[in-house]
């Protein structure tokens, strides 16, 4: 273990001084901020008229509109062409109404008093469950039943829903978790990790680090340990800087919020309404195991559970750089490995390809259950890990055969 850890502090003090690494830290920084802003900027965009002083605005024009069209049909003679001025006073009504009835939920979420705009969601999430479960509705029945729980969450714990149009920094988190662990991450990855044996290899310092005291075992597990603990650094780095620019311009509201996890679905095929076409499978949500827990929580799981993926990625990047002599090569494979993974992904799209370590990069699909909805097959939270526990080990044993084994001081 003293000659481990020696090689390890070795390699550390060797890739700390490799410009590789602080690279990958600079483009993530930079991406991330870029992201981060134009996400936001979109963001603002987007809920400019649902903020409550729009809302009032809203129903001002809405208002104004219903009186124009009353009098067009109080005078015939100036109702525009082509336009029934009944058909349009009654849409403006409903209109008014539904505008005034969002305006006053929102006043009363952002009060103390927002039980009972809760309590009016629950009725009416009840009644839809039972309108679904009347109608054969397998599937509207299910999702009626998650949103009862969330409801049910917020009363229970005390805990006022986020306005529907206002979007948290841990919601942004979610989607940037998703989004950078599909190519982002692992291509950041491949930049640290693909030269640590090929590029000794490519220069001729792997012969004066074999003819050291140490097996050719411990000196391959120390690079491992270290490309490791680099991608994992790394990770948490980047994971670090999305939080802290998210709650930068989103704020910290939202992070007692109820995240629903540990859903199972069943598959079923139902007829499409028209004749003509064929059936298709629905996706049928279960949430008899399923669990509640604060958005804080599901998003610091999501980090670790992205450290840990991105660790398989760490070790197959690892046996390229093995396999390959020259630093150029094993970068070229490693990027081409996990850009193709991706494409298939992204190509066959079905559960066919659960094997595929890409699918499980982010394991908060798996844990939700998105996964398995999206790829319609049983793909919990336990099979993301067996499938990239299994891709690891895969990649460690060539990796550990062919350094042992290989002539390298002869070439």
């Amino acid at each position: 273990m003293r000659e481990l850890g020696r090689v390890v502090a070795n390699e550390w003090m060797k890739l700390m001084r490799r410009r590789r690494l602080w690279i990958a830290v600079l483009l993530a920084g930079l991406a991330v901020c870029a992201w981060s802003a134009h996400s936001y900027k979109n963001y603002l965009h987007l809920v400019e008229w649902d903020l409550p002083e729009k809302l009032q605005l809203r129903i001002e024009q809405a208002e104004q509109e219903l009186k124009t069209w009353e009098k067009e049909l109080k005078n015939p003679d100036s109702s525009r062409e082509g336009e029934d001025p009944e058909e349009q006073i009654a849409g403006a009504k409903r209109e008014i109404a539904d505008l005034k009835q969002r305006l006053k939920e929102e006043q009363r979420l952002a009060s103390d008093d927002w039980q009972p705009v809760v309590r009016d969601w629950i009725a009416q999430t009840e009644r839809q469950m039972k309108e679904a479960a009347k109608v054969g509705d397998k599937a509207g029945e299910a999702m009626a039943q998650g949103r009862l729980m969330e409801l049910k969450y917020h009363l229970e714990n005390g805990v006022p829903p986020t306005p529907r149009w206002k979007k948290t920094a841990f919601q942004e988190m979610d989607d940037l978790i998703h989004l950078i662990s599909r190519v982002f991450l692992p291509m950041l990855v491949v930049i640290l990790v693909a030269d640590i044996v090929s590029g000794e290899t490519t220069a001729g310092t792997i012969r004066l680090l074999l003819i050291r005291p140490v097996s050719r075992a411990k000196i391959l597990c120390g690079k491992w340990v270290v490309s490791v603990l680099a991608t994992v650094l790394l990770t948490f780095i980047i994971f670090a800087l999305m939080f802290g620019v998210n709650a930068a311009l989103y704020g910290m509201d939202g992070w007692d919020q109820p995240k629903i996890v540990n859903v199972a679905y069943t598959f079923e095929k139902v007829d499409s309404p028209d004749s003509s076409a064929e059936p298709h499978t629905v996706s049928i949500p279960h949430y008899d195991r399923a669990a509640i827990v604060p958005m804080f929580a599901y998003i610091l799981s999501g980090g670790l559970f992205l450290a840990l993926a991105m660790i398989a990625v760490a070790t197959l990047v690892f046996l390229c750089s093995v396999l390959f002599r020259y630093s150029m090569i094993s970068t070229a494979v490693a990027f081409a490995m996990i850009i193709l993974g991706e494409i298939l992904y992204q190509t066959v799209n079905s559960g066919k390809i659960f094997w595929l370590y890409t699918v499980h990069l982010n394991l908060l699909n798996n844990w939700t259950g998105r996964l398995a909805a999206e790829l319609q097959a049983d793909l919990s939270l336990s099979t993301g890990w067996i499938v990239l526990g299994c891709w690891t080990l895969l990649a460690m044993i060539p990796a550990f055969l062919t350094f042992t084994r290989r002539d390298v001081l002869n070439h």
